[in-house]
């Protein structure tokens, strides 16, 4: 999944821990004070990414997606 407006991603990981099955870590290119819509909008798609290949390739979604959907849902809080 390449987005125009995301962070370069830093590190990738499928090792479970707690109670992420995985994660992906971006760093930032620069500090920020404001942040635009458009790069939320693709922090949004890369959030639910991993929720949507489960679907595709699984047929079905985990409970470790819920974790996506929250972090999905609190960016879609600030933009509003």
């Amino acid at each position: 999944l390449k987005l125009k407006n995301c962070d370069p991603v830093h590190e990738v990981s499928i090792v479970p821990r707690g109670l992420a099955g995985g994660y992906t870590m971006y760093l930032p290119k620069e500090d920020k004070t404001y942040v635009t819509r458009s790069k939320l909008e693709d922090s949004i798609a890369a959030a639910l990414g991993g929720r949507v290949a489960e679907k595709l390739r699984l047929g079905d979604i985990s409970t470790g997606a819920h974790s996506d959907l929250q972090h999905a849902s609190e960016i879609a809080h600030r933009m509003v």
